[in-house]
């Protein structure tokens, strides 16, 4: 039987990472993860003390030197009562801080869930080490993206790829109605040459032509962008 392969993007949700807090894949040792982490905190002081840090593109397997580990202390010992939740760049892998995991529940005697594993320490508490489905337990509890969110991904990702918006429709789903073409593809695609005519394409290298009609779908949804120019990307 042949295999069967699905090919797709999750544009939306990789513009919401691009608004997280980024590691951006780098090998970092311990203190260096802690001083980007640190930073991100600094500059979102306004969230103290309850909004979660999500952070994400975490090289694991790239901390330096080589076998170094990270449990919960790492991240307890940053300056903040936030709640922070590093997603590992594989995502099999999430690291919890104290705060975090008091919030979701997992103490000493949180059994592992089917298909997640728990870490310990040697005195059996949790390590901050979430494994697979056991992510499941601290996700939960991290309020989901509202609309303007998703709007504000939609644009970041667009920009960050260099892509077109073709066109905006109704939709109860904000990341639902824009359609995206990539102008990588600009006369090599008759499929896409065929959905796409002078008066619907919209270069967003006119950013402020796209961020107002952005704006008029998604009130507020364009606030506290801040891009550089295509060239810059």
């Amino acid at each position: 039987m042949p295999g069967l392969v699905d090919g797709h993007m999750h544009p939306i949700q990789g513009g919401g990472t691009l608004l997280m807090c980024n590691l951006n894949y780098v090998q970092l040792n311990v203190a260096q993860m802690q001083a980007k982490i640190q930073a991100c905190l600094d500059q979102s002081r306004a969230h103290e003390p309850d909004e979660w840090l999500q952070v994400v593109n975490w090289f694991q397997e790239g901390m330096v030197p080589a076998g170094t580990h990270t449990n919960r202390a790492t991240l307890d010992a940053l300056h903040t009562k936030r709640p922070i939740f590093v997603m590992s760049s594989f995502g099999h892998t999430a690291l919890v801080n104290s705060r975090g995991l008091k919030l979701a529940g997992v103490d000493a005697k949180t059994p592992d869930p089917l298909g997640g594993k728990i870490g310990h320490d040697a005195a059996g508490e949790p390590s901050g080490l979430l494994e697979d489905a056991a992510q499941e337990a601290v996700i939960k509890h991290i309020p989901a993206p509202t609309a303007a969110d998703n709007a504000k991904a939609a644009v970041n990702v667009i920009w960050k790829n260099r892509t077109f918006v073709i066109r905006f429709f109704t939709s109860d789903e904000p990341y639902a109605s824009v359609t995206f073409y990539d102008d990588a593809l600009a006369g090599r695609s008759p499929s896409l040459q065929r959905r796409v005519t002078p008066e619907v394409r919209l270069g967003l290298r006119d950013r402020a032509k796209s961020f107002r009609l952005v704006e008029q779908q998604y009130p507020g949804g364009v606030q506290q962008i801040e891009h550089g120019a295509p060239g810059d990307v």
